[in-house]
């Protein structure tokens, strides 16, 4: 108990309560807060408009008298697992609604992640907003999946939503996940296949840190991809087998999206993320499309964080300090007050945008993002030898592009593909410098040291003149940096499918050996490159497991079994200009 409490105290939960689980399934008293009024807990079954009930967890501010505004989490991992955040939002005055997403734990219907999530979404707001004890504003939280079910409900425009928090937010399935940018995230989907149709409480973080550890990764070799649900599953997973189907942006797909009409949103959404979030895309694409819209009201947070650890920094990343550490309930009780109460707490007045700067320890707040006084500056690829490996030449330069060699070369094999350039632990991505010494099928630019300090802060591109001789391939880039004494420190990364390169709804063969030019969006950070340090681009054409293999055939690349090599070839002359583009602020 002293640990739990010693717990709750950094989240500044500056109350004692107990829980007391009943067995009734309609009411029950959850928990007395200090001495004020207590919690009741009852739970519904909320109608959908196809007849399918969704059960609900309700929790009650049993001492307030008048009505209340509501706020809502949608979950497909168990809303039991909630905790304290039920009790202490219940205990601030509000009615707190948890809800098993539909085919999830005690909810009725078929399991079919996103795709129902809009109008289940839309139909429990409204049902919440009109009972007796609902004052008609409703609110929505929660992160990742939680998060994504927010943006899908928000873009039906049920009247009584007035706000949401989504932090940790994917942006559109075959953008980010389970595909990014056309490519299936092989090993973090699968991983959360698995927890999803186990059962496990992933609530409980021991539980959570097991299921990540991998038993078996020969597993993630097998083809065709369609077929390791099974594997992995024990059984045939329906959802699983609709997305290896479904490998363009098609209709399966556009029920899951929202990103191209958040235009249409009015209410104010307070969004808040991680520069080391494989997820950080949604928040800054969300953001965009809100800022373009012209909605004054929203906020955008982000910190040195990853997805699963959003309130605590993580030095071994990258340098943080104390002023990392972020009071996230304070600040959702704030916005929620304003928002649902109309408590005048000036919360609206703030900065739109806070960005922690990382290796500067600092915040930064802007009414802007990306920062008005962002320059870019290009920085071109080049090599004499050749570029191959961390044994090549291959070279960042600031001037224009040269001729020394008009392009680097090196053959992607499917039956060997390139590692991932990274693996993940609960602090985040952490370099694995013996993959790029060793292998010819990864390019190495590499800048000079900094004659002084820069600060990069905004969105990465890289603009890619390449070619292959297969009809399709995949493009991986990873933005390193290296401080003075040579530590890596990865900084941000992107990808794209090559028949994906002009429109995710459309797939056009490449001709062989044709040079196309490719825009990389490699999304957002926000770092201090200290004197002496050294910027780095790595390129390959895999980053298994993380992704799944692109099979160099044109066919579907998870139904298929039958692959080939690609020799490929990267361009950086004057014709060619391949270069990164880097967002630099002033220090």
């Amino acid at each position: 108990m002293g640990k739990l409490f010693k717990h709750i105290n950094r989240f500044k939960l500056h109350f004692v309560f107990l829980v007391i689980f009943l067995n009734n399934p309609e009411s029950c008293v959850i928990a007395r807060i200090g001495n004020n009024y207590e919690i009741r807990k009852e739970t519904v079954m909320i109608p959908m408009r196809d007849g399918i009930k969704l059960s609900t967890d309700i929790f009650f501010p049993d001492g307030l008298n008048e009505k209340k505004p509501v706020i809502l989490m949608r979950t497909p991992i168990n809303k039991t697992g909630m905790g304290y955040i039920t009790y202490y939002f219940a205990s601030q005055g509000y009615v707190v609604a948890v809800q098993d997403v539909r085919g999830r734990f005690s909810s009725e219907g078929t399991w079919e992640p996103f795709i129902n999530e809009g109008e289940d979404g839309y139909d429990a707001i409204e049902w919440l907003a009109k009972q007796e004890w609902s004052n008609g504003k409703v609110g929505m939280m929660g992160g990742s999946y939680m998060a994504h079910v927010q943006f899908l409900a928000a873009i039906q425009n049920p009247p009584h939503l007035t706000t949401i928090i989504p932090h940790n937010l994917p942006a559109d399935t075959f953008k980010n996940s389970p595909f990014e940018n056309g490519i299936f995230l092989l090993a973090p989907e699968l991983w959360w296949m698995n927890i999803m149709e186990s059962g496990l409480d992933v609530n409980n973080p021991v539980v959570l840190r097991e299921s990540q550890k991998v038993k078996d990764d020969s597993n993630l070799f097998h083809l065709p991809v369609k077929d390791i649900d099974l594997l992995i599953a024990g059984i045939k997973v329906p959802y699983f087998e609709n997305w290896m189907e479904h490998n363009s942006n098609d209709n399966y797909w556009e029920r899951a999206s929202y990103q191209s009409k958040i235009k249409s949103l009015k209410i104010p959404v307070l969004l808040q993320t991680g520069w080391y979030d494989t997820h950080s895309v949604g928040s800054t694409l969300a953001w965009e499309e809100l800022s373009k819209s012209g909605n004054k009201e929203s906020r955008l947070i982000i910190g040195p964080w990853n997805h699963a650890n959003t309130l605590t920094p993580y030095p071994s990343v990258n340098k943080v300090g104390k002023e990392a550490a972020f009071d996230f309930l304070s600040l959702y009780k704030n916005w929620f007050d304003y928002w649902l109460k109309g408590i005048d707490n000036k919360i609206n007045i703030d900065p739109k945008a806070k960005l922690y700067v990382m290796n500067d320890f600092r915040w930064i707040s802007s009414e802007n993002y990306p920062l008005s006084q962002t320059k870019y500056r290009r920085l071109y690829f080049d090599s004499k030898a050749g570029a191959n490996s961390l044994k090549g030449d291959g070279r960042l330069i600031w001037n224009t592009a040269t001729d020394n060699k008009p392009y680097d070369s090196y053959i992607y094999n499917p039956g060997d593909p390139t590692p991932a350039f990274i693996y993940r632990n609960s602090q985040g991505r952490i370099k694995s410098d013996a993959i790029t010494s060793v292998r010819n099928d990864i390019l190495v630019y590499e800048s000079d040291r900094l004659d002084s300090a820069i600060t990069i802060a905004g969105p990465v591109s890289v603009k890619l003149f390449a070619s292959s001789d297969c009809v399709d391939t995949d493009w991986f880039v990873y933005l390193y940096a290296i401080n003075e004494e040579n530590k890596y420190l990865p900084v941000t990364h992107g990808c794209i499918r090559a028949r994906f390169r002009n429109d995710l709804s459309s797939a056009i063969p490449l001709r062989k050996n044709k040079v196309y030019e490719y825009e990389i969006n490699l999304w957002h950070t926000c770092i201090k490159l200290g004197k002496d340090w050294k910027i780095r681009i790595e390129i390959s054409s895999a980053d298994f497991p993380q992704y799944s293999r692109n099979l160099n055939t044109g066919g579907n690349n998870e139904t298929g079994t039958e692959f080939r090599s690609a020799t490929q070839k990267i361009f950086h002359s004057t014709r060619y200009q391949s270069y990164v583009l880097l967002p630099f602020i002033n220090n």
